[in-house]
């Protein structure tokens, strides 16, 4: 994760060099503010999705208001506590609330972490197998060096594998917990409607995200093919999911950026877009995040 936490920002400060910011402060005053406005509700239905595909991987039943405040507490924890850490603690206290333990908490809340992954990968692969996906197109200047980028994904499966063998320390807190989660994905099985519930609910906010952002590209004048958008969203998701920086601040701007300029949007209006959409997905939420979290003391649900 520090490896990767220094790629990205080097990669991110050498982007942030070749921008001309007066260019971007007049994309952003050409923008059409409507489709802007109507991605940010978009991306606040989300809410809705992520409180129903959890509440389909937790056994005890949970009411839905107070699960989609939840929801929405977490965009203002995850501020201060990155990646999935911050989800889980709040999970796991929520539901200690309704008479669940501690053991099956941690299980059920990673297993709605583990179907959002596997919903993540699965839309990768369909979409650049099936989907016919370019996000190299051919008057791209990007030239990306896939050899290396396959050897530096090799030997990162490689030394992760050679550390769970070699290193007792690390292969007991790691495999427990990750069997845990598998055996509970598995128990979802004999329950045919939870299990369609995790997995499309979980579907489902990928691709309103992806539809939030493909409506803040049209506002800049940008109509660009749907599944990419959502294959770009889907890759920042995953890398802000990996590094252990809260809010994915700067990180997930960069990745936006390179994939929109990836399916031909020019630097400029690729970083507007990208900025814009942070602020409607991430950076506005932890706002009414915050009362949603008083709301939840009060009627002491955490």
């Amino acid at each position: 994760m520090f490896g990767l936490t220094l790629l990205a920002g080097y990669a991110l400060i050498g982007m942030l060099a070749g921008i001309d910011f007066a260019a971007v402060w007049e994309e952003l005053q050409g923008a059409d503010w409507a489709w802007i406005f109507l991605g940010l509700l978009i991306a606040t239905t989300t809410l809705w999705t992520d409180a129903l595909s959890w509440m389909s991987a937790v056994t005890a039943p949970l009411p839905l208001r107070p699960t989609v405040q939840l929801e929405s507490s977490i965009k203002f924890i995850q501020l201060a506590i990155g990646g999935a850490a911050g989800r889980m603690a709040t999970n796991v206290a929520y539901l200690r609330k309704f008479g669940v333990d501690a053991t099956d908490a941690v299980t059920q809340g990673g297993v709605d972490s583990l179907a959002g992954f596997i919903i993540q990968i699965s839309i990768l692969l369909v979409a650049i197998v099936f989907g016919n996906v370019d996000l190299i197109p051919d008057d791209a200047t990007i030239d990306i060096n896939w050899l290396m980028v396959i050897g530096l994904v090799l030997f990162a499966v490689v030394v992760s594998a050679l550390m769970l063998r070699f290193v007792p320390a690390i292969r007991e807190r790691v495999l427990p917990p990750a069997k845990q989660m598998w055996d509970g994905l598995g128990a979802l099985a004999t329950d045919p409607s939870r299990l369609i519930g995790l997995f499309g609910f979980n579907l489902g906010s990928q691709l309103l995200f992806g539809l939030s952002l493909w409506l803040t590209a049209i506002a800049f004048g940008e109509v660009l093919p749907f599944l990419s958008v959502v294959v770009i969203y889907v890759a920042m998701a995953l890398l802000g999911g990996l590094l252990p920086i809260p809010g994915g601040v700067g990180v997930s701007e960069a990745v936006l950026t390179a994939g929109l300029m990836a399916v031909g949007v020019d630097e400029t209006t690729a970083f507007a877009i990208a900025v814009v959409f942070r602020v409607s997905s991430a950076y506005l939420p932890p706002v009414w995040g915050w009362f949603s979290l008083q709301w939840l003391q009060r009627h002491e649900y955490l």
